[in-house]
This record gives C-alpha cells, structure tokens and sequence, in this order.
C-alpha cells in the first residue's frame, strides 16, 4: 500500500503521530537500502503501520518495542496519560491491526534495557516515542544509538517535551552527520 492509502486505517486505529509525521518514517524506510527497523512506544499501532507496510514493500523486518505499563494507569507520572485499562486497550488494536496482519513484524512487550538484546544490529530506522519522561528517552536513545548502521535514520517524537529535548538536543552534535524536522519528530542520519 503507498502512504496515501494507510491514511484512513491511521484514522481508524489513531494515533498521536500526525500524518506528516507517518509518511516522513515511511518515506525512511525506503530511502536507507538495508537494516531493520526499531519502533520504540507502539501504543495503538498507528505509526507501526506506515513503518510495518513500507518494510514489507523492502524486504526488512520490524521490532516494535513496547510494555505497556499498566503500573502507570491513574497515577500522575507520564502527565496521567494513562487511564484506566488503556493499556491493555491500546496493546489489543496493536495486536489486531499489526501483529495479525503482518508477519514480519515482532514484538516486545518490554522496555528496550529489558530486550535490547533481541534486537538486531545495523538497523536502518529507528522510531523512538517511549515514555517521554527523562530518562526514559535517554535510555532508550543510549541502548539504540549503537545499533543504528551508518547511513541509518533515529527518529525521536515530540522532540520539544522536556523529558526529550535534552535528547534531541545531542542531534546537531557530531551524533548525526544530518537532521531536520518534520512536525514534532527530529530525524538524524548517523
């Protein structure tokens, strides 16, 4: 399927990653020829479908990493971004809209310290939107960073919170040889 026509699946699932934003990681996953790729923070599903269907087109799998931590239903951290029983809400339309349908898709309902390791090396793209509270973003960058190949794409989403900006921050540094944004994702090419 081309980016235009996921768009009313995007809507039927939902997500907070505009538009703009899914067609910007589809149109990564084409333009680095070889590696996988790593989505961090799957939620509903909404951007692992433009990354999952553009990987199929290519030939490359997808690692969606996410716990779903139902420990953080109705409790103040993460801004009470989670009510009550939205985890296992969002891993549900996660499981019917990706896992059932894409094969070459895993997933990892863990945080990436805990399978990091599962995780292949060389990956072209990756797509972090975690837990935006510092340090989650941090970590997941540290872990995932030495992953990416040369030439590869690290996407980080809402790059303007407070918990993300001093992640974000590090990309005109020499971690990135390119960057640029696209909404509230800052992409760099290591």
């Amino acid at each position: 399927m081309t980016k235009q026509e996921l768009a009313p699946i995007r809507e039927k699932i939902g997500t907070s990653v505009h538009i703009e934003e899914c067609e910007a990681l589809y149109d990564l996953v084409g333009r680095i020829p070889r590696g996988n790729v790593v989505e961090v923070g799957s939620a509903n599903g909404g951007s692992a479908l433009y990354l999952a269907e553009a990987s199929r087109l290519v030939g490359k799998k997808v690692f969606c990493v996410d716990p779903y931590p139902e420990s953080l239903e109705n409790t103040k951290e993460e801004n009470g971004w989670y009510g009550k029983g939205m985890c296992n809400s969002m891993y549900e339309k996660f499981k019917m809209h990706i896992l059932q349908k894409y094969e070459h898709v895993t997933h990892y309902r863990s945080s990436i310290p805990e399978c990091y390791k599962q995780l292949p090396n060389e990956l072209s793209v990756i797509f972090i939107d975690g837990r935006h509270d510092y340090p989650y973003p941090f970590i997941d960058f540290i872990y995932l960073y030495p992953r990416l190949a040369v030439g590869g794409a690290l996407a980080m989403h809402d790059s303007g919170f407070p918990g993300v900006f001093p992640v974000t921050a590090m990309f005109k540094t020499q971690c990135f040889k390119e960057t640029w944004t696209v909404g509230s994702v800052t992409i760099g090419i290591k």
